[in-house]
């Protein structure tokens, strides 16, 4: 995350219950958290200042889940099946099951998929998410993963990037998960509807993060990868930012 120094506090809500902190009876006492949103005054990227830490937003209930808008896969599927090289079999991966619905299109076409496994990968519990899996994928657990499943052609990440606590570790991750000439697919949240009509709902103490177009492309550019194409997907309340990217060469780190 970007230093305090260069971070601007925009609105403090004191101290909030973690949203998925369910008590199981109505006496039990309720732990709370500072919940502040700030912006840097260098990117006017919002952001959570001093967010929660990512283990205790681990699910305390195996019933919880999250569900990411979907109806735009399938011709996002088609649109970059038909731009990767057909000269080998393809190998597309993922990292969260966030992906698996989008893995499981590009099997359909006769790929190779895989997605991390979180406890044999990772070295996770079963039961935790992307609030985990954001802090498991390191450069070590990269090459581990890598050399068990090969390089991607394409990986997928969906819905994590907004959840980063060391974008630089992750970043850092996923490239060394990548071909040479392979591709990176993210999706992200836009938060551009949320934030001109001042919905203050948008505030989560899992997301890190609150992008809009131009800023995601600048985070994703500061992180060493190279922005191939950009669409907005429209929904209701917040739109989903896809984006091809390409490992920049230059920038990467050996």
């Amino acid at each position: 995350m970007q230093s305090n120094e260069s971070v601007k506090l925009l609105l403090d809500l004191n101290h909030q219950p973690i949203s998925n902190r369910y008590l199981v009876n109505r006496g039990d006492e309720e732990q709370l958290f500072p919940l502040k949103l700030g912006q840097c005054q260098e990117t006017g990227l919002i952001q959570l200042i001093d967010p929660v830490p990512y283990k205790e937003l681990v699910p305390r209930f195996d019933w919880i889940t999250y569900n990411e808008p979907e109806d735009h896969l399938d011709d996002l599927v088609e649109k970059i099946y038909k731009i990767l090289p057909k000269d080998r079999s393809l190998n597309i991966g993922g990292v969260s099951f966030k992906d698996d619905s989008t893995l499981e299109r590009f099997s359909r076409k006769g790929c190779e998929t895989w997605r991390a496994n979180l406890r044999h990968d990772l070295s996770l519990d079963n039961h935790v998410g992307v609030e985990s899996i954001q802090a498991a994928l390191t450069e070590s657990k990269a090459k581990t993963i890598s050399e068990r499943y090969g390089k991607a052609d394409l990986l997928v990440v969906r819905h994590i990037w907004e959840h980063i606590y060391d974008q630089d570790q992750f970043a850092e991750g996923l490239k060394g998960l990548v071909s040479d000439d392979g591709y990176v697919l993210f999706e992200i949240p836009d938060c551009t509807n949320l934030l001109e009509s001042f919905d203050c709902t948008m505030i989560w103490e899992e997301h890190l993060y609150y992008y809009t177009p131009h800023t995601v492309k600048q985070s994703l550019q500061q992180h060493g990868f190279e922005i191939l194409g950009m669409d907005v997907v429209p929904y209701p309340g917040e739109n989903s930012i896809i984006l091809l990217v390409k490992v920049n060469n230059s920038q990467r780190v050996e």
